[in-house]
């Protein structure tokens, strides 16, 4: 519901008890009315105070609405980042084992190498 909605109703809202006020009184002249109207005013400070605050919690309540939609936004960011980040870490060291393993070669071979050069040499 949007704030504009929310303040069509409380207008509503007001009207009614307006008309309520109206036809509760006897004859329907424009000064009763007039007259409805101002005490319907008058008498309803509290009630404009509890609106108020209905008001200010439901831009409140559409805050945190917007809050928990980017916390959302940020938990599905993250989990991509994470994922990504797994399979990076996985890569690397896999990276890390094979050069492991080409260096022992390189060496055993680099050490063969040498020995069969000097064998011959």
């Amino acid at each position: 519901m949007s704030f504009s909605e929310v303040m069509l109703i409380i207008t509503f809202i007001l009207l009614l008890v307006v008309l309520y006020k109206v036809f509760k009184q006897d004859s329907l002249q424009p000064k009763d009315v007039e007259h409805a109207i101002s005490r319907a005013w008058s008498q309803s400070g509290i009630k404009l105070a509890i609106i108020k605050t209905g008001i200010l919690a439901y831009r409140l309540s559409e805050k945190a609405e917007q809050i928990r939609s980017d916390v959302r936004t940020l938990a599905e960011q993250f989990e991509a980042l994470r994922s990504s980040w797994e399979t990076l870490s996985t890569h690397v060291r896999n990276m890390s084992n094979k050069m492991q393993e080409v260096d022992r070669v390189y060496k055993r071979l680099s050490n063969d190498f040498e020995r069969i050069k000097q064998d011959v040499g």
